[in-house]
């Protein structure tokens, strides 16, 4: 049987995260979408999509909540703080077992939002930003030392902005520390660029981070990404949802991985948290 996944928006991040999905053929996808015209619309296009690549998944477009119904997981693709809060008592009431992936932005403090409005255990509530930032970091290293991506490992942690923390320190390629193959001038530029997000314009990347987040709690592969969850004291981090290292399985987060940390890197992680309580305050009071 085909296992139910309800995609929340209908815009460019949700499409072309069903997109990637409906390639799995696996899968039965349900865009949820204030506009009941543009999910059914988008759900014509992906099924087309999957047809003209050997795909066979199952794909519907709806405005009624209710068709969330036994979803299993629950992706929060687009949104503002009024939409993302009635999602949220919305998925409680009509998908109380799901897993919520967010790839909305602004991505922790949404994902904060979520975690409080749904009540749900805190590793059934994902954000995708620490994903993201990782998978920058490791495309930069590999570009740096013309090496393969898949030999790289590098993690970031901390906010999805401007003050990620990538941590450099256990970095690797090929099992080598990348401090032992890149001068300190050389890692701090790269630091920097994971950083500096431009425009800020990552619409690819979340929805193949939503991907990713999906696909290892549908296969319960253990896979370690970092992603946004609630910590309460892992890392030292108490009631803050940011991005650190977590194992994906059935069910969502099954451990946060207890990564060492320099000294620097702790406390910017710790500066990191101090940003995201900011921001959760601010967006409580515009919703």
């Amino acid at each position: 049987m085909a296992r139910k996944i309800c995609i929340v928006g209908a815009g460019t991040v949700g499409t072309a995260t069903a997109q990637r999905l409906a390639e799995d053929g696996h899968f039965s996808l349900t865009f949820i979408d204030g506009d009941g015209a543009r999910a059914r619309s988008r759900a014509l296009d992906v099924a087309a999509a999957g047809v003209l690549q050997s795909g066979d998944a199952k794909v519907t477009g709806t405005d009624d909540w209710a068709d969330t119904s036994g979803a299993m997981i629950i992706v929060i693709a687009e949104g503002d703080t009024s939409a993302v809060r009635e999602a949220a008592l919305r998925i409680a009431e009509h998908a109380p077992d799901a897993v919520v992936v967010v790839a909305a932005e602004p991505v922790d403090p949404l994902t904060h939002l979520v975690v409080f409005t749904t009540l749900f255990p805190r590793g059934r509530v994902i954000g995708v930003g620490g994903a993201i930032d990782s998978a920058r970091f490791t495309a930069l290293v590999a570009a740096e030392l013309g090496v393969s991506a898949h030999d790289v490992r590098a993690l970031v942690v901390g906010e999805h902005g401007e003050t990620a923390v990538p941590l450099s320190s256990s970095a690797t390629v090929a099992g080598v520390p990348l401090r032992e193959l890149l001068p300190p001038d050389r890692v701090a530029e790269l630091e920097r660029r994971v950083r500096d997000r431009g425009d800020g314009d990552d619409l690819p990347a979340r929805a193949a981070a939503a991907t990713a987040v999906v696909g290892a709690i549908v296969r319960d592969s253990r896979r370690v990404l970092s992603c946004c969850a609630l910590c309460e004291g892992e890392l030292g981090l108490h009631r803050v949802s940011l991005s650190v290292p977590v194992r994906l399985g059935g069910g969502g987060v099954q451990e946060i991985v207890e990564v060492p940390l320099s000294d620097q890197e702790r406390a910017g992680l710790e500066r990191s948290a101090g940003v995201v309580r900011e921001r959760v305050a601010a967006l409580v009071g515009e919703g």
